[in-house]
């Protein structure tokens, strides 16, 4: 496998943060496009992304301040856009088909996380608490080995007490099997559930969230590391709830 550290450019894309010399929200989209993806939920996907960016367009922080990038995965992780501005991003188009490896790409999408912050720390960029957010439509096909690996890095990430280490993970996931979502909630409680396919509001919330981030302070600790104000995050609608712990 090629880690993302293989893939990143000499130079970053194109950046509002580092041309303005502001702060940055970076933000890996992690859609599943394994072969369940085929068809009507592919392009469900693909236009509720093209509507994520006229969304984000609209509003001046989050434009300013967000930059993105794409991995998609199947039966391994492709990056499929790197991290850019969103003056520079296009709504990408996806092909379905393959298995659903989760823990491969998680690992990828924390390395490539990984190497674009360290750009942006050594050029003197203050960073927001990463994101990545996770869409996935089944359960994972990964090996228990290397998912308890990518379960590890994950959870010390997002439990790490350092600004500049932190990390969120939001998933999404259209899978009815309560064993499904019970196996993608270990990765993150922050986990939903889509009704309907609905990923139109999976991005309009997404575009509200970014917003209320982008829009708060970031202030400098103690150990002066750069930490954001909390936000209160926007209502979910109707056909997003969240996943609760299961009685086992």
């Amino acid at each position: 496998m090629k880690f993302a550290n293989d893939l990143m450019p000499s130079e970053m894309n194109h950046s509002n943060a580092m041309l303005h010399n502001s702060a940055c929200l970076p933000v890996i989209l992690m859609p599943d496009i394994s072969g369940s993806m085929r068809g009507e939920p592919m392009q469900k996907l693909e236009e509720a992304l093209g509507s994520f960016r006229e969304d984000v367009m609209r509003i001046p922080e989050t434009r300013a301040r967000m930059d993105i990038a794409v991995i998609a995965y199947n039966s391994s992780p492709h990056l499929i856009t790197e991290f850019t501005d969103m003056d520079h991003w296009e709504a990408p188009t996806l092909t379905a088909g393959g298995l659903t490896e989760t823990a491969e790409a998680m690992q990828f999408a924390l390395d490539y996380m990984d190497e674009y912050r360290r750009t942006l720390n050594e050029a003197g960029i203050p960073v927001y608490r990463p994101i990545i957010v996770h869409i996935s439509d089944g359960a994972s096909t990964s090996s228990e080995d290397d998912t308890q690996q990518a379960l590890a890095r994950i959870h010390a990430r997002m439990r790490a007490t350092g600004g500049t280490n932190k990390l969120k993970l939001w998933n999404f996931s259209t899978c009815d099997d309560e064993e499904c979502l019970r196996a993608l909630k270990q990765y993150s409680p922050f986990t939903i559930k889509v009704e309907n396919r609905c990923y139109a509001d999976v991005f309009n919330w997404l575009a509200d969230s970014f917003e209320r981030i982008s829009d708060s302070t970031l202030v400098v600790s103690e150990n002066g590391e750069y930490v954001e104000t909390k936000q209160i995050p926007p209502p979910l609608p109707q056909n997003l709830t969240f996943v609760e712990e299961f009685n086992r």
